[in-house]
């Protein structure tokens, strides 16, 4: 069994884009390398179908709960049951096109939201983000969105455009604190926390 804080449906990183949001803004590869970390548009599809009553009762009911899961601190809003879930990105075709279902896990967040398992077999980590808790992706925003590629020759990426293991974080975060002093990147927040997330994808049952 793995240890997880839970579930969050995200757009697939060749939809990782919002219409009509950003004037459609896609986020490019770095060297045929996409993100597939936790900052893609979590629950945005379904947001949208909220905020236009769409949703039958059952499911505005949840939605409402992954809203009010983002009032720790962390911003990040989850859900417990992979059932629930799988509900909400089987809805219609076209949020099962754009979307898929992670899972994502880190101490300090199980200790914020709770913790809960799932079978081994059942998910594939693919890696580390690094998130600012309360704001975004360090990774996504220095590197695949100010593209500060200096940062990858002591910080190379995965084929997921995540970290393997923990253990070059501190270089990465001297290194990005270096390009906030230029004005590379934002700044993170004084007195936030910087959390190193797993990120697993489900496998296909198929």
């Amino acid at each position: 069994m793995e240890t997880i804080t839970g579930y969050l449906m995200v757009r697939k990183p060749s939809y990782n884009y919002a219409e009509g949001y950003m004037s459609g803004y896609h986020l490019p590869p770095i060297n045929q390398i996409y993100y597939y970390g936790i900052d893609r548009l979590y629950w945005f599809d379904i947001e949208v179908y909220f905020h236009k009553n769409l949703l039958n009762k059952f499911l505005d009911q949840k939605y409402r709960e992954i809203e009010n899961s983002v009032n720790d601190g962390t911003f990040i809003g989850i859900l417990k049951k992979i059932t629930e879930a799988n509900l909400f990105i089987n809805l219609n075709e076209d949020i099962k096109l754009k979307n898929e279902i992670i899972a994502i896990s880190s101490p300090t967040l199980n200790s914020i939201k709770g913790e809960c398992q799932i079978p081994s077999s059942q998910i594939e980590w693919l890696g580390y983000d690094i998130l600012q808790l309360g704001g975004w992706s360090l990774i996504r925003h220095a590197l695949f969105e100010n593209r500060q590629y200096s940062m990858l020759e002591k910080n190379p990426l995965n084929s997921y455009g995540l970290f393997d293991n923990i253990k070059s974080i501190d270089k990465f975060l001297e290194a990005y604190d270096k390009l906030a002093l230029l004005d590379k990147v934002d700044p993170i927040v004084e007195g936030s926390i910087v959390d190193p997330v797993r990120i697993a994808r489900l496998k296909d049952k198929s």
